[in-house]
């Protein structure tokens, strides 16, 4: 009986110990990062207010205003629209499931008139320069 509990024991210790065929043990997925957080923070600091949007509204934006606009496949995974004065500045804070997600958007947005920034999993997308120069160093 000991023999069949330790062997369950590893048995389950080895598949958590298994990766993906990138070598990544998460899928490609970005887990508990800050990005969000990081980006609203220094935005807020330069005047920004935000709202977030709800999952009904992150669906249909992540198929019509991403993978149907820029003819990808990716998947958002919270969304958050910000302003400065209400009117002025007006920015979009989309998080992606992964980084790869968020490269193959920031590719596509790139080729707009839009301004781009993005770290990790989460971009912002904006015609304002002032939200930009929030993160030049």
């Amino acid at each position: 009986m000991k023999k069949l509990i330790l062997l369950f024991a590893f048995v389950l210790i080895l598949s958590a110990c298994t990766t993906d065929d990138d070598g990544s043990k998460d899928g490609g997925r970005v887990q508990d990062t800050n990005y969000v957080t990081d980006i609203k923070t220094t935005l807020e600091g330069v005047g920004y207010v935000f709202e977030q949007r709800d999952q009904d509204a992150i669906e249909y934006y992540n198929t019509n205003a991403i993978n149907t606009t820029y003819e990808i496949d990716v998947t958002v995974t919270d969304l958050y629209i910000g302003y400065v004065n209400e009117t002025q500045g007006w920015l979009e804070i989309i998080e992606f499931e992964s980084n790869d997600d968020c490269t193959t958007f920031v590719n596509a947005a790139s080729t707009t008139d839009m301004l781009v920034y993005w770290e990790g999993n989460t971009a912002f997308i904006t015609y304002s320069t002032d939200a930009t120069d929030a993160f030049a160093e």
